[in-house]
């Protein structure tokens, strides 16, 4: 599992203690224990910019930033890498949602 990280939120999913449980209880490789449990995400109405700003919350560099330009530029860095994982990545159908549990 090295270097692998939440397809919902980016956390990284070094220990086996982070990572979510599937439906049967075993480890998810996907997804963490804050985002994914019992095989359903924990808060499965999230939105995308929700996502984004609740890392934002947990980023030193974007808590430590000296200006509003940094802060914008590390929140657009920060949707441009989490619009990639599993979770918000844009399905291929034309649907622009960020949800792919929406096209169960």
């Amino acid at each position: 599992m090295k270097n692998k990280v939440c397809q919902s939120c980016g956390m990284g999913l070094d220990q086996e203690n982070d990572r979510g449980t599937n439906k049967d209880q075993s480890k998810s490789d996907d997804f963490c224990i804050y985002c994914f449990n019992d095989g359903e995400f924990t808060k499965e109405d999230l939105t995308f910019d929700e996502m984004v700003d609740i890392s934002l919350r947990y980023s030193k560099a974007y808590q430590n930033a000296a200006s509003e330009a940094e802060k914008n530029h590390i929140k657009d860095l920060t949707k441009d890498y989490m619009s990639g994982l599993k979770r918000w990545k844009k399905k291929d159908d034309g649907c622009d949602c960020h949800h792919c549990h929406c096209h169960k």
